[in-house]
């Protein structure tokens, strides 16, 4: 579980915790070190065609569930990013993954950098959403956005 007041930080729960997750004391991911491409996510899965920041060589891990469950990747550091391949989108499936990323001190945009505003039930976002996990390099994150920008 986890919940967010923006402002506020982010608490999370483990699966069968019974005490909160605190987020200074969250381990630095392996992948954080650098080397090899992160981790990453993608949806839909079937943009990776078009949208491969890392090479064609290093895909992006396949997570079960919607864009929820990949944000919360994003803000515990389990992916160094993830980015929503779609300009429209609906608010209820964004919002609160975008604040938990940011609250977790993550980073999350459009694919130019700009702020993703919620004006109403849908919004639509230049490039669709970028995500960054706190633990993710400018490079990381400069090649997540680049990928996302429609040529």
């Amino acid at each position: 579980i986890m919940a967010a007041v923006r402002g506020h930080g982010l608490t999370w729960w483990r699966a069968g915790g019974d005490a909160p997750v605190e987020q200074e004391a969250a381990p630095r991911p392996a992948w954080a070190d650098g080397g090899a491409a992160p981790p990453w996510l993608i949806s839909p899965q079937r943009a990776f065609a078009e949208c491969q920041p890392f090479g064609a060589a290093h895909p992006p891990s396949e997570v079960c569930c919607g864009a929820m469950i990949k944000y919360f990747y994003v803000a515990a550091g389990r992916a160094a990013g993830f980015v929503q391949y779609e300009e429209q989108l609906k608010s209820w499936d964004h919002a609160c993954g975008l604040i938990c990323v940011e609250e977790a001190g993550g980073s999350a945009s459009d694919c130019e950098g700009g702020r993703v505003a919620f004006p109403g039930r849908t919004f639509r976002v230049e490039g669709g959403v970028v995500c960054c996990s706190r633990w993710a390099s400018e490079e990381v994150r400069r090649r997540l956005l680049g990928a996302a920008t429609r040529r």
